[in-house]
């Protein structure tokens, strides 16, 4: 019997309640994440001709609002921001095609729409890590950081 590899592991991490849906849906995040990284530029060139300072935008809001976004995370309990910033950037995206079937697709609507996934985003990386100890423990932080961070690294551009 063979199993096949996208089949996790048998640790006990996987058999905590909620464990495998947190893990499947940082997974799919990271696709999301990614996708949006690499399909806004393309967006924004070839439907707004924008330039390098434009696409500079996505950068922005975690420069000027890591600090803040740090405390939020730190006085709120971080599962309902993970869940609500994810939700919250997947129909601040759904704005890009509205605006281009009605053909007001602008470099200001992509910059905002921009700048707004950029800092879901941001919220969703930082209490993605504020809420794994909660969820797994301290006895399994160790393996579920390793769990975590391979999901991440989909979303890493290469």
């Amino acid at each position: 019997m063979s199993t096949s590899p996208f089949t996790p592991p048998k640790s006990s991490l996987w058999r905590r309640p909620g464990v495998p849906r947190y893990l499947w849906s940082q997974l799919s995040s990271e696709v999301g994440a990614r996708i949006t990284r690499e399909g806004l530029p393309i967006v924004a060139i070839t439907v707004a001709g924008a330039g390098a300072p434009a696409l500079a935008l996505y950068t922005l809001p975690a420069l000027m609002a890591g600090t803040l976004v740090g405390q939020l995370v730190d006085r709120h309990p971080a599962k309902p921001l993970l869940v609500g910033s994810n939700v919250t950037r997947a129909i601040i995206l759904m704005a890009i095609p509205v605006f281009f079937l009605v053909h007001h697709l602008t470099l200001v609507v992509i910059a905002l729409v921009t700048a707004l996934a950029a800092l879901s985003s941001l919220v969703a990386r930082v209490a993605r890590h504020a809420y794994l100890p909660k969820l797994v423990g301290r006895d399994q932080l160790e393996e579920g950081n390793t769990w975590v961070s391979t999901a991440e690294s989909v979303g890493v551009a290469r």
